[in-house]
């Protein structure tokens, strides 16, 4: 299902925040380049239909968003803005690859590099080895569009 903003702009740069909004998870993201609010629905919340959650938690104009332009996420459906990960996208790690507390999933985008994932997740390219070895990749030039990547959090 495709839902028709009219003619938005796309917006790149996307990075997990902080930061809170009354009813959100506390997660945000960072919109980057060809984004739309489907598109971050689909990629960080795993349905792209809960794309007027986002337009509404942020009080934004779904043609309006910029590149750069930081959103905050909602928690999971039919909770009182619960704290917590979005549904896994497909293709995310199952029951038996539970995901360790503060860990997020990331689905590989055409031309993503583990360099440019890090820079996307926590704000710096500096973690790319962080990704590498969490997720047991044994050549960071072989990542794929699609694939999804377990995101470790950085220690405190």
């Amino acid at each position: 299902m495709t839902l028709d903003y009219g003619n938005l702009p796309r917006s790149n740069s996307y990075a997990d925040g902080g930061g809170s909004v009354a009813g959100g998870s506390g997660r945000s993201v960072r919109v980057r380049e060809g984004d739309t609010l489907e598109k971050i629905a689909r990629r960080e919340l795993g349905d792209a239909a809960r794309w007027r959650e986002i337009q509404q938690l942020n009080g934004v104009d779904p043609r309006k968003i910029k590149v750069g332009q930081v959103l905050q996420l909602p928690g999971a459906p039919g909770t009182a803005g619960a704290a917590g990960m979005a549904a896994p996208a497909a293709g995310a790690p199952s029951a038996g690859a539970p995901e360790a507390a503060g860990e997020r999933s990331y689905v590989v985008q055409s031309g993503d590099t583990l360099s440019s994932i890090s820079q996307s997740v926590y704000g710096t390219s500096k973690h790319w080895q962080r990704i590498q070895q969490h997720n047991g990749i044994s050549d960071p030039r072989r990542v794929r569009a699609g694939q999804t990547l377990r995101i470790p959090p950085l220690p405190r």
